[in-house]
């Protein structure tokens, strides 16, 4: 049996790669100004200077004010919306493919993607959506990479994400 990867994987993969990039970047930043700051404050330290703690004020104050213009926590919220996706993406897949046959899938699924209670408050289009992505899932990596396939497991997923954010979820 031919078994073929889903792009909606890779994306998400890349999505966190991204955002792993820029955490990264942004850290980098950070690093590169304090170190910046550093040799700046042991300079005017160094000089020694009755005007000393005036200017390591000022420099410790326009050090600060680049800080907060470097929005660090909008990247980690990123990155961790970024991971919990392709977490919860990976195991999804990684259950369509272990399990013989959709239901059983499904049935796993559910429990896994959904926390208790919020699935059962979601109703029939949520659970029907999860079905969908099983079936899809299972037609495309095994049967035929169709855009029938893949539009049934790209549908079938949002309506899933959606009400995965409608519970709050960062994904």
């Amino acid at each position: 049996m031919d078994v073929r990867r889903h792009h909606l994987i890779e994306e998400a993969k890349a999505e966190l790669d991204v955002a792993y990039e820029e955490v990264k970047r942004v850290e980098n930043k950070l690093i590169a100004l304090e170190r910046d700051y550093g040799l700046k404050i042991a300079e005017a330290e160094r000089r020694n200077g009755k005007e000393m703690p005036a200017k390591i004020e000022a420099l410790v104050s326009a050090r600060d004010a680049e800080k907060i213009s470097i929005d660090v926590s909008t990247a980690y919220m990123i990155e961790k919306a970024a991971l919990e996706r392709f977490s919860i993406i990976t195991a999804a897949f990684s259950t369509v493919c272990v399990h013989a046959d959709s239901d059983a899938a499904a049935d796993t699924l559910e429990a896994i993607v959904f926390r208790p209670g919020e699935l059962k408050a979601l109703g029939k289009k949520v659970k029907n959506a999860v079905r969908d992505f099983a079936d899809g899932l299972r037609a495309y990596t095994t049967i035929e990479a169709s855009v029938e396939n893949d539009q049934k497991v790209r549908k079938s997923w949002a309506v899933i994400e959606d009400s995965l954010r409608g519970f709050g979820r960062a994904i």
